[in-house]
């Protein structure tokens, strides 16, 4: 009750407020989800379930068999409405309560089979894991400010550790299943919240006017693709990789550990992501991969460069820095990728997870079965990440979507910027004649071939994320083009200049009438 009566008076709170307790909220949600797996994959409550399971194979294929297969079939179902998915927001999270207390338990009871009912579990819990995410990870992309969703997940990420090892260290075994299976019902109780708070409206919004075509559309699949398959080298590096192999617990769970993780995170996530959210598509992108790359050459090098020994917890320190960065940056791509195209919300999170569950079960059985070393292993995922940070460099820009362009053509295929504008002829379409009016103005005023191309979209009504995006400029050299350009035409706001257009277009449509 006191839960309800506080969602209701923050209805009443302005929207940034809001936006602000959503995303309390999903980091909350999600930081109990992703804490609750690693209870199940190395804490002792769950050894016995793990030591049994073994013989069949590592607990974490079984966990992956179901994460991949819902992750498969997200991609079909993504054209089901906000209300269709309610039935199968109940499921996803029931399951992983189940998955977590069917494995648990496993042989504890004889009223089944002990190795059935674990892998059962194992693929009901994985099932359930990632529809879990998915829908607190959706409700974050509804959020007006890519920003704050951002840095609710890397606060999720930092507190899902110290959840983990507060439950861990502080519980008996039975005690821990039982509380890991609990968490499911937290994170749906977040959910709740975050949907009573949340304004889905700006996510159609944005959605209603994509600000990238079909080529940038292309790469934005590699780069869903790209991220995957590092992540997933990346969690099979790390001290998480594989389920129930002696390790219980964190190399973080000490004050100074807590302070140095969450210090490099928050780092990495506001150099590397925030500051470059304005970048276009491949480009925004690139300094994070440098940071992951990074970790792969300290990994693969590190009894060359230095005594592991020694400095074992600096080391342990910054590997799961890195790692937790990881995960941040396959769903900053992957929130990207949601709010960006009209395609269904669940197809990119399901193309993203089908390709990493994939690649996850391929690095399990090579790490399990055979003698490839983790070095190897390492330096490969750093020249994957190398790929994926350089090939913006190798590929040209897309054509941006704007009405004409912004100069013609000269004959050697050069823009020509001097050449006058043409007459408007009697069978040219309206949108062309719109656009000859717009380049009339610009050269009217004075404008350069490039402040030229962001005018033409400013008068389109065009947002500066979207001018930003579809010229291949940073956020703020459009700021620097706009100001010049009211200067230019004498005006001080974005309404100013749309009433000159607008007055222009109508007086050039009235004089082109009466010459008919």
């Amino acid at each position: 009750m006191a839960i309800t009566i506080k969602i209701e008076e923050a209805m009443a709170q302005p929207t940034f407020e809001k936006s602000m307790l959503v995303a309390l909220f999903g980091a909350l949600g999600i930081s109990a989800v992703v804490a609750q797996a690693d209870l199940i994959g190395h804490w002792f409550g769950f050894e016995a379930s793990s030591a049994g399971v073994q013989p069949l194979g590592n607990p974490r294929l079984f966990f992956l068999a179901g994460y991949t297969l819902l992750s498969i079939i997200a991609i079909f179902v993504a054209r089901l409405s906000r209300q269709q998915l309610t039935m199968v927001k109940w499921f996803v999270f029931l399951t992983a309560g189940i998955g977590a207390l069917l494995y648990g338990f496993a042989y504890a009871s004889t009223l089944v089979p002990p190795d059935a009912s674990a892998i059962i579990g194992l693929v009901l819990y994985g099932v359930g894991y990632l529809g879990t995410t998915l829908f607190l990870y959706c409700e974050l992309a509804r959020l007006k400010r890519l920003s704050i969703a951002l840095w609710a997940i890397a606060v999720s990420l930092f507190l899902k550790t110290v959840l983990g090892d507060a439950i861990g260290s502080t519980s008996s075994g039975a005690t821990q299943i039982v509380i890991t299976a609990l968490l499911s019902l937290v994170s749906l109780a977040c959910l709740g919240a975050m949907r009573k708070l949340n304004h889905p409206e700006y996510l159609e919004r944005y959605r209603s006017e994509p600000t990238i075509g079909a080529a940038e559309k292309r790469n934005l699949v590699y780069l869903l693709v790209a991220v995957s398959v590092i992540l997933a080298a990346l969690r099979g590096l790390s001290h998480l990789g594989l389920w129930g192999e002696g390790y219980f617990g964190s190399p973080v769970a000490s004050l100074a550990g807590y302070i140095v993780v969450g210090l490099m995170l928050a780092g990495f996530t506001y150099a590397t992501i925030i500051r470059n959210s304005n970048d276009r598509m491949l480009i925004r992108f690139q300094p994070a991969f440098l940071v992951l790359i990074g970790g792969f050459l300290v990994y693969a090098l590190k009894g060359n460069l230095f005594d592991p020994t020694a400095l074992e917890p600096v080391f342990s320190w910054l590997m799961v820095a890195v790692e937790l960065f990881g995960h941040l940056l396959f769903w900053a791509v992957t929130l990207t990728a949601m709010r960006t195209t009209r395609d269904p919300v669940w197809k990119f999170p399901g193309i993203i997870n089908a390709t990493y569950g994939i690649v996850a079960i391929a690095w399990a059985l090579v790490l399990l079965y055979t003698e490839i070393g983790e070095g190897v292993l390492a330096i490969v995922a750093a020249f994957l990440a190398m790929a994926a940070a350089i090939r913006p460099l190798s590929r040209k820009p897309a054509e941006s979507t704007i009405i004409g362009s912004s100069s013609p053509e000269a004959p050697d295929g050069t823009k020509d910027s001097t050449a006058p504008a043409q007459p408007v002829k009697e069978h040219e379409s309206i949108g062309e004649h719109i656009a000859q009016c717009y380049h009339i103005l610009a050269q009217q005023h004075g404008l350069s071939p490039r402040e030229t191309d962001v005018f033409l979209l400013l008068a389109q009504g065009r947002s500066r994320p979207h001018i930003s995006t579809a010229l291949y400029l940073s956020d703020g050299t459009v700021k620097t083009h706009i100001s010049h350009i009211y200067k230019k035409f004498g005006v001080h706001t974005r309404e100013d200049l749309l009433t000159i257009v607008q007055n222009a277009t109508t007086q050039g449509q009235a004089a082109d009438t009466d010459t008919r």
